[in-house]
C-alpha cells in the first residue's frame, strides 16, 4: 500500500472483510508493528515510534466499543 494523508486530512478506510483496513490502521496507531515494508512520515522512519510519540489513534466500530463507558471515555481509551 502506498498512500499520502496531507496535514489536516481525515482518513476513511473501505473494503470487505479481510482487505486489511484494520491491520492498516493499528500499525498506523502503533497497536501492531509491520511485518514488512516501511511506515514514514515525511520521508522519516516512523513505524519505531511509540504509540504516545504519533499524532495518530483509531477507534473500533459497533460491538468493540465498551458499552459500560461513555462515548467520550470510549474516544480518550486509547
Amino acid at each position: 500500500m502506498s498512500l499520502t494523508i496531507g496535514r489536516g486530512d481525515f482518513l476513511r478506510c473501505f473494503g470487505p472483510s479481510g482487505s486489511g483496513k484494520t491491520t492498516f490502521l493499528m500499525i498506523l496507531a502503533a497497536s501492531l508493528p509491520p511485518s514488512q515494508g516501511r511506515l514514514l512520515m515525511e520521508r522519516a522512519r516512523y513505524h519505531g515510534r511509540q504509540a504516545e510519540d504519533r499524532s495518530y489513534g483509531m477507534v473500533f466500530q459497533g460491538l468493540c466499543l465498551f458499552p459500560h463507558m461513555s462515548v467520550e471515555a470510549n474516544i480518550a481509551s486509547p
